[in-house]
């Protein structure tokens, strides 16, 4: 599964949700995603969901599109995908709407899926 924001300035996307998700001043601040130790993957936040699957963003010239990386131990559930992609959703369209034309997600497995 993708997920692409269409957008002309898919850095920029991109800078500004990292920059919100390590901004410590609370207003504006993106607390349900969280980095992993590399700082190159994304996992929610949420106990119950961190570390069930991992975003990897990519940016292209015209969209920037995470894809899903599966942990070592586990295969990401439908129920996952639908949870991560859906809260990933919320958060761009609540906190970064301006940044971005529009959204699409693929549903089933696609290229850049990693599946280690």
């Amino acid at each position: 599964m993708a997920l692409y924001f269409i957008t002309d300035q898919p850095q920029a996307l991109l800078e500004a949700f990292e920059a919100r998700v390590r901004q410590s001043e609370p207003r504006g601040r993106i607390d349900i995603w969280k980095r992993s130790e590399d700082g190159a993957l994304y996992t929610h936040a949420a106990d119950e969901w961190s570390g069930k699957a991992w975003l990897k963003p990519r940016v292209d010239a015209d969209r920037l599109t995470f894809n899903i990386l599966r942990p070592e131990d586990r295969y990401v559930s439908v129920k996952a995908y639908a949870f991560y992609y859906g809260q990933l959703i919320e958060t761009f369209t609540g906190q970064l709407d301006l940044t971005f034309e529009s959204v699409a997600v693929t549903p089933r497995c696609t290229d850049g899926d990693l599946w280690a």
